[in-house]
């Protein structure tokens, strides 16, 4: 093998696995990239890296529905929690990580099975209450297997 191959070869073995390490999908691990930062009796939040890229960016989203009006079959406003929720929805929430605020463009049967959720996804650094993420204009996209 001619030296100029050796180099085009070892040059792509080198290049290749570094961009594939730089795209990553959407998930879970993306949304606990924040911190908490105090500024004398003030309190912010900053994002990280990992999700600040998709802020105001169309994302897809896997969990479990947590409906905000239990007096209903359907919904069209819910929190979409990574884990699933038996019983008491405020007691097995896990941080501000673990839950999305959904607003679907048209409602959907809530269902206790997974599903895929696709919208706009908002980080919200000024809004310092128990929801810091927001998907809107979403639709769900299918029920995972």
């Amino acid at each position: 093998m001619s030296p100029k191959r050796l180099l085009a070869l070892l040059a792509v073995l080198v290049v290749l696995p570094l961009a594939a390490s730089e795209e990553s999908e959407f998930g879970w691990p993306n949304l606990t990239d924040f911190e908490w930062v105090e500024a004398g009796f003030n309190t912010g939040l900053r994002f990280g890296d990992r999700v600040k890229p998709y802020d105001g960016k169309v994302v897809e989203l896997n969990g479990y529905i947590v409906p905000l009006d239990v007096a209903t079959d359907t919904t069209q406003h819910f929190l979409l929690s990574r884990t699933p929720i038996k019983h008491c929805h405020r007691c097995q929430l896990k941080g501000p990580a673990s839950t999305v605020e959904i607003f679907l463009k048209e409602p959907v049967e809530a269902s206790k099975d997974e599903v895929i959720v696709r919208g706009k996804l908002e980080l919200l650094a000024d809004d310092l209450g128990d929801i810091i993420y927001r998907m809107k204009q979403a639709e769900t996209v299918a029920a995972t297997p």
